[in-house]
């Protein structure tokens, strides 16, 4: 039996997408496709939501992702979602520290509406920056743990689907879940 793909990582997934993650037992976050990073949305819910009954596609918190496909976390495509400017598309910026290969920091932006790589030796440049690091999905508890009790939980049920029937809400949640 072959593994499916992660969705990070289809031809579907693209900038604005949104997917679904059950980062915890019963607790789905939300994490948006940038140019530049990923973003959470600055909620949960207890089930996978439709894209019709997302309370928001902004992201509050940016980082960087790598997802394998052998990930196991399940996960769902909720759908795309058009950014708002083009300047938006971006995400933020962020940085990666001078290590034994370079003695520079890198920065990594946009500028003009092109994403771009600079590089700097004063640490004064990239204060105000993230740092550079990838999570991967089965990490997104630690990453979100002070977001718990802060960002609101949606807690009823809302269908995954065109139909109103619970049992399509958690087939689709058991077809996320990767086949071993």
């Amino acid at each position: 039996m072959t593994r499916k793909r992660s969705p990070f990582n289809t031809l579907d997934a693209a900038r604005g997408s949104v997917v679904a993650v059950e980062f915890q037992a019963g607790l789905w976050c939300y994490v948006r496709d940038y140019v530049l990073s990923h973003g959470f949305l600055p909620f949960f819910s207890k089930v996978p939501l439709s894209a019709s009954l997302l309370p928001s596609v902004r992201a509050e918190r940016h980082f960087d992702l790598f997802c394998s496909d052998t990930e196991e976390v399940p996960m769902l495509l909720i759908g795309r979602f058009p950014f708002d400017s083009p300047d938006e598309m971006h995400g933020e910026p962020y940085y990666t520290p001078p290590d034994a290969i370079d003695s520079r920091y890198r920065i990594n932006e946009a500028i003009g509406g092109i994403s771009c790589i600079r590089t700097t030796l004063d640490a004064r440049d990239v204060a105000s920056l993230r740092r550079q690091r990838r999570y991967q999905p089965h990490e997104f508890s630690e990453l979100l743990a002070d977001r718990l009790g802060v960002w609101p939980t949606i807690s009823s049920w809302v269908s995954t689907t065109t139909s109103d029937d619970p049992m399509n809400a958690q087939q689709a949640i058991d077809e996320s879940r990767p086949m071993l």
